[in-house]
């Protein structure tokens, strides 16, 4: 009899101690602080995948995300609002190839975008990218060392009225 006293104590002690609780909350109620949406953010994404030409490709962040994200905003031409850069990779279907660039998209005031124009180089990563007036036009070129399979290459871009223009080094 002992035995069974103890033994209904002992199983009434870890059923009070186990710390369940009758009532639960559902997910949304336990989260105190609801996450910070930003919309514009979210406006811009959007408008930069509708922009990827395929499905095969995707934002890429260069080598020196120090520096520079996936998506910039700066003012290229110098006319007082910042275009939008977002650096992309495509994979090309049925082949090993793959072109990394970017785009260019400006903001409109019903705070839409606008593409600009973009550019895809033959290469598997961006290893650094940045925007610097390298000539002193005070318009910022667009530099990119873009790693290929044997090797990595220096491209220089300018933007000016809309075009992407290529440097000849």
């Amino acid at each position: 009899m002992k035995v069974s006293r103890l033994t209904v104590l002992a199983s009434l002690l870890v059923l009070f101690t186990t710390g369940c609780s009758i009532d639960s909350e559902s997910p949304e109620q336990l989260i105190k602080d609801k996450p910070v949406y930003n919309e514009k953010k979210e406006a811009l994404y959007n408008a930069i995948k509708q922009q990827l030409p395929s499905i095969n490709s995707s934002l890429i962040l260069p080598s020196n995300s120090s520096e520079v994200g996936k998506i910039n905003e700066v003012d290229l031409d110098s006319d007082g609002v910042d275009e939008i850069i977002a650096f992309e990779k495509k994979e090309i279907m049925n082949s090993d190839q793959k072109e990394v660039g970017f785009l260019i998209l400006s903001k409109n005031p019903n705070d839409t975008y606008t593409n600009k124009d973009n550019l895809l180089q033959k290469g598997d990563s961006i290893e650094y990218a940045n925007f610097y007036d390298l000539n002193g036009d005070g318009n910022k070129e667009i530099i990119l060392l873009i790693k290929g399979n044997e090797k990595t290459n220096l491209h220089i871009y300018s933007y000016k009225e809309g075009k992407i223009k290529k440097y000849i080094l």
